[in-house]
């Protein structure tokens, strides 16, 4: 199906999760003058931060990979990101480790975002993982984290002079893999992201930013030796089209080993921010800020030590 599943929930929706966003009363449109993007949601009804700040500056920090610890991981690795204003904080896939039930999302996925969102005065975007699609409850989270009007799982935004994708890298092995037991329907889901992700980097938003950044919670390139490659050939078509339409950076997750990885034999062009986790010793906060058409890219551990540090020009 379009979301990746055989099995849908057509049932009534799910009520909102808590603390986080109700389409009918919380959910606030940004103001397209600053931001074309229906996809962002804020996190309630108090204050929140500006998308972009007035001097163009944006600053994104990603979690990943948090599996049901974002109480501790989060309260750990905020502070380390310093006093600069964070005016979006994307959440990357695997924030839950396994969705049994409503309470997996509303206390750790939804928790994550609203505590998140609250503590820094920031919109919040998630990226799906691939441990998301686990459990008996796999089936509602469209439902949960859809924002009105849009994909649940696929999007981009316009912030200032950036251009950032938001992909969804579906599930680790094929549709028929005994650990998938066979549910799932990536192989049409992935054609029909590609398509899109052709259509959004064919488009005018695409071709004017002054810098291109895509989040996914599945990198295309991993390990120490930074040649291991993540691959499952549905999604080599979207790494292809980021490769040939200038995408600049991308920040991922799902190897747990922090790392930033150099382009890839030709697969890609791009370099790729990988984020640690779930272990606190190897949990990492990555933050990417864009400032006069250059993008720093720099991670931090749960001590302050700094994984990296790159400017892209």
């Amino acid at each position: 199906s379009s979301y990746g599943s055989h099995f849908e929930y057509f049932g009534e929706p799910q009520s909102p999760l808590s603390g986080l966003h109700s389409y009918d009363q919380r959910r606030r449109r940004l103001d397209q003058s600053r931001v074309d993007f229906k996809g962002i949601e804020y996190i309630d009804e108090g204050e929140i931060g500006p998308v972009v700040e007035p001097d163009g500056t944006q600053n994104t920090i990603m979690f990943n990979d948090l599996h049901h610890g974002y109480g501790s991981l989060c309260s750990k690795l905020m502070p380390k990101v310093g006093d600069r204003p964070v005016n979006l904080a994307v959440f990357a896939g695997d924030i839950i480790d396994h969705a049994r039930s409503k309470f997996d999302f509303d206390q750790f996925l939804s928790g994550a975002l609203a505590y998140v969102g609250r503590q820094l005065k920031c919109a919040c975007r998630y990226v799906r993982g691939n441990h998301e699609l686990m459990g008996a409850y796999g089936s509602h989270l469209r439902d949960a984290v859809a924002p009105a009007g849009d994909h649940p799982f696929y999007a981009a935004a316009t912030l200032g002079g950036l251009r950032a994708v938001f992909l969804d890298s579906g599930a680790d092995g094929p549709d028929g893999a005994w650990t998938n037991m066979d549910l799932f329907d990536f192989n049409r889901f992935f054609k029909e992201e590609t398509a899109w992700l052709d259509r959004e980097t064919s488009g005018e938003e695409w071709k004017k930013a002054k810098k291109r950044v895509a989040y996914i919670h599945i990198p295309p390139v991993y390990g120490r030796d930074k040649t291991r490659f993540c691959g499952d050939a549905r999604r080599v078509g979207m790494y292809r089209i980021l490769r040939d339409r200038g995408l600049d950076l991308m920040m991922a997750g799902h190897t747990h080993n922090p790392l930033f990885a150099k382009p890839y034999e030709g697969l890609t062009s791009y370099p790729t921010a990988i984020g640690g986790a779930p272990n606190p010793r190897n949990a990492t906060v990555t933050r990417c800020v864009y400032s006069n058409g250059s993008l720093t890219v720099d991670q931090f551990k749960t001590d302050g030590t700094v994984n990296f540090k790159e400017t892209i020009n």
